[in-house]
């Protein structure tokens, strides 16, 4: 038996209707992702929450330096007289300390050659030469040359020292000194300034789950003496 044409078109339009009330229904009930999903989703991609990311900036924030600045200086009266005799300089002087009212002698003998310095001690005229060596681990080595010549006796003498110096001592800070012209460059008056820079011994960061961690960096400066120098 044979089905009319226009029933199996009839059966068609059904077939259709049917599958396409199927695949929106399917839709429809299909559970829905909450609102603020997308958006916590897109969140994560952009980067941590603002949270995370301020502590993250505080704590790189204690790596940024901190300065810190103390002025007690000692002040000191400097007055100098120098003469170059047979290509030797000798400066000649006294410090003048007004707080305490206490005057310091004070000489200088070095020879331009070889920059050595010279000094009388006792009958002997005797000559030096210090040479600064790093060393092992936190010692650093002076070598320290003397050649003497007896006044009275005419002998002479030669040495040697070695000693050595703990270099933690001056990797704490860097010592600075700056004479400043009061009256040119070619003056007889001068402002000595003597100040030290102190750096920290050591720098940390560490990181664990639950964020980084930094110390503190903290740069000290220091006015130490402020000096009023007579040359002539």
């Amino acid at each position: 038996m044979s089905v009319p044409r226009g029933w199996r078109q009839l059966v068609r339009v059904f077939a259709l209707l049917a599958l396409a009330t199927t695949a929106s229904s399917s839709a429809a009930g299909a559970p829905r992702a909450p609102r603020g999903a997308s958006r916590s989703s897109r969140a994560d991609e952009d980067g941590p929450e603002p949270s995370a990311l301020s502590a993250t900036l505080a704590t790189l924030g204690n790596l940024v330096p901190r300065f810190t600045y103390t002025a007690k200086p000692e002040t000191l009266l400097k007055i100098r007289k120098r003469f170059r005799p047979l290509m030797t300089e000798l400066v000649v002087g006294g410090d003048f300390d007004p707080r305490h009212n206490i005057w310091t002698f004070h000489t200088d003998w070095t020879e331009q050659l070889l920059g050595g310095n010279l000094g009388l001690h006792g009958p002997e005229l005797q000559w030096s030469k210090s040479l600064f060596f790093p060393g092992i681990a936190d010692v650093a080595t002076r070598v320290k040359f003397i050649a003497s010549l007896d006044l009275r006796t005419i002998e002479t003498r030669t040495a040697m020292e070695v000693s050595l110096r703990r270099a933690s001592v001056f990797q704490r800070g860097l010592q600075l000194e700056r004479k400043v012209p009061l009256d040119g460059a070619d003056g007889h008056f001068k402002l000595g300034l003597v100040g030290a820079v102190e750096f920290p011994e050591t720098i940390g960061l560490s990181g664990t789950s639950s964020g980084l961690n930094a110390t503190e960096v903290n740069i000290g400066l220091h006015l130490k003496r402020v000096d009023l120098l007579v040359d002539f």
